[in-house]
């Protein structure tokens, strides 16, 4: 188990507590731009459909009350009401969308406060408490979006995209423990082979090699193409020898998902390079063509 290489996908990694939990926007002002543009379509779409409504209402009313002054005035009483019992929602509504629109450009202070308001004013506090947790693991108070989330699922156990968020965050930790016991949660309750997959995933990294397979393999019968089963199923057979059933999945990997995991072509190598190291030198090979840049890849040496 000495040369064993987890995976390090976007699915079954494990990245530092440091690291942002949503990747960043390569360009912030392109990003914040487009959010714009389309955020002003909407406003565009919905001045228009309200302007139709009313002028309908208008015309109909107008036949009711036979004057049009008082359709009219009827029509914008209505309107004005509506305005003013939805203000304070939209205003939370908006600091929600705007705080989303500062942490996905990176401006994680100002999405902290803006998140922080629309927190406190919502009444859709799932969502608020979701996104103010990322925000504040990206501003790196780890062990703040921790409690504020676990806080918050003592009151909404049942809320899974919060579990789902917890999850990923004892998995950054290395908190298999907690990890396991969400996860197992969360199965009780799901029918996805991705749920299946993860949990096998973390069985994987927290070592119990004997819990790992059952939910690998119920992630296969639910979606014979997953690839995070796949690959963790390899893995897990190429540490407890079982070399024909690591080879099969290692290499099922490579064929669908070539560009999801370079440690995918060192595992394939580590079995290959027992006997095989031809073998061994073209799966490197393939795998340095595709990820040129990954270190470990770059490094990996088959002897003679």
């Amino acid at each position: 188990m000495q040369d064993r290489v987890r995976g390090g996908t976007q699915e079954s990694s494990a990245a530092a507590s440091s690291a942002p939990i949503r990747a960043a926007v390569p360009n912030p002002r392109a990003a914040v731009d487009t959010s714009a543009r389309r955020l002003l379509l909407c406003f565009f779409l919905s001045g228009a459909a309200a302007l139709i409504f009313q002028l309908a209402w208008t015309k109909l009313l107008a036949l009711l009350f036979g004057h049009s002054a008082y359709a009219l005035g009827t029509v914008l009483g209505v309107f004005m009401s509506g305005l003013t019992l939805s203000n304070g929602a939209m205003k939370s509504e908006q600091l929600l969308l705007l705080g989303r629109m500062a942490l996905q450009s990176g401006h994680v202070n100002n999405a902290l406060e803006l998140l922080d308001e629309a927190n406190r004013g919502t009444d859709n506090h799932s969502r608020a408490v979701y996104w103010l947790v990322v925000a504040e693991h990206n501003n790196g108070s780890v062990t703040q979006a921790q409690t504020r989330l676990d806080d918050y699922l003592k009151l909404n156990p049942f809320d899974l995209e919060a579990q789902h968020l917890r999850v990923e965050l004892a998995r950054e930790a290395a908190d298999w423990t907690t990890g396991i016991a969400l996860q197992r949660r969360i199965v009780a309750g799901s029918s996805s082979a991705a749920d299946y997959c993860v949990l096998g995933d973390l069985y994987l990294r927290a070592a119990k090699l004997q819990e790992t397979t059952q939910p690998l393999q119920k992630g296969l019968e639910i979606e014979p193409y997953s690839f995070l089963c796949h690959r963790d199923l390899g893995e897990l057979q190429r540490v407890t020898g079982d070399m024909d059933g690591a080879v099969d999945n290692l290499r099922f990997v490579i064929r669908y998902f070539p560009e999801a995991d370079p440690k995918t072509y060192i595992s394939l190598a580590l079995i290959y390079k027992q006997g095989q190291k031809r073998k061994a030198r073209e799966v490197l090979a393939k795998g340095r063509r595709i990820f040129p840049k990954d270190p470990l890849l770059m490094q990996f040496r088959v002897p003679g």
